[in-house]
């Protein structure tokens, strides 16, 4: 939460099943705005 007060590009990686829970827990704190959800199946993808 506090590094978000000063941070613009902010995500946070997940496993695939994850995200949903991420998601919501992230609108709950008032985050969702703020921070980027994706999986780490995002990224597999480019290398």
């Amino acid at each position: 939460t506090e590094l978000s007060r000063y941070c613009d590009n902010l995500v946070v990686l997940v496993p695939r099943g994850g995200m949903e829970e991420m998601i919501t827990l992230l609108h709950m704190i008032n985050l969702a705005d703020r921070i980027t959800v994706d999986s780490y199946d995002g990224y597999e993808d480019e290398e």
